[in-house]
């Protein structure tokens, strides 16, 4: 850690300071920093800092809090322009696997696209079994992020907004595909 300390007081932006850092320190780093962030600069970190820390749900708490702040200095997160959210209360879908526990069912990401969250049921299901997908209902101003980078059309709400939470689909069991966009051999890499 020092090493990247020291780094951190070369770098030009924060961006750049952000990314020296390793990931399981960068949530820390933005809760000391973030005090001094411009507009731009929480547009640009918030949800950057976000899709690069998976998995968020081990610090649930202190996630919630960072993006109720961001949510609060620029409203909603976004990391491209482009795909507009739907106003008033839109479905989303969350894939999950494994034994029921809590928070599997209101954690802070959904998605609008049910294809991607039958994706992330199956995606580890071959180890932990029992896929499922969740449905839930959310206002579209209570949305702290919309996420479209990575085509996954991820919304990151506050579990507390979510209504109307059920299963909407137990999943057959099965390997899933490496990737989200379908089966792929390793001669598509080489």
């Amino acid at each position: 850690m020092q090493n990247e300390i020291s780094d951190l007081e070369s770098v030009e932006s924060r961006a750049e300071a952000m990314y020296l850092l390793p990931r399981q320190h960068r949530l820390h780093w933005a809760y000391d920093t973030m005090a001094d962030w411009t507009e731009d600069e929480w547009r640009e970190l918030a949800p950057a800092l976000w899709i690069d820390a998976e998995p968020q749900g081990r610090q649930r708490g202190p996630w919630l809090e960072f993006l109720r702040a961001a949510h609060h200095k620029v409203g909603l997160l976004l990391d491209e322009q482009g795909e507009r959210l739907p106003e008033g209360d839109i479905e989303i879908y969350r894939g999950v696997s494994g034994a029921p526990r809590p928070g599997c069912r209101s954690g802070l990401s959904w998605t609008l696209d049910i294809e991607r969250a039958r994706w992330f049921a199956n995606r580890f299901s071959v180890l932990h079994g029992n896929p499922r997908v969740y449905s839930a209902t959310v206002d579209s101003q209570a949305v702290l992020a919309f996420l479209t980078g990575r085509q996954e059309r991820e919304v990151v709400v506050d579990p507390h907004d979510l209504r109307r939470i059920r299963i909407l689909e137990r999943l057959p069991e099965s390997k899933p595909d490496p990737s989200p966009s379908g089966p792929r051999s390793y001669l598509d890499h080489v």
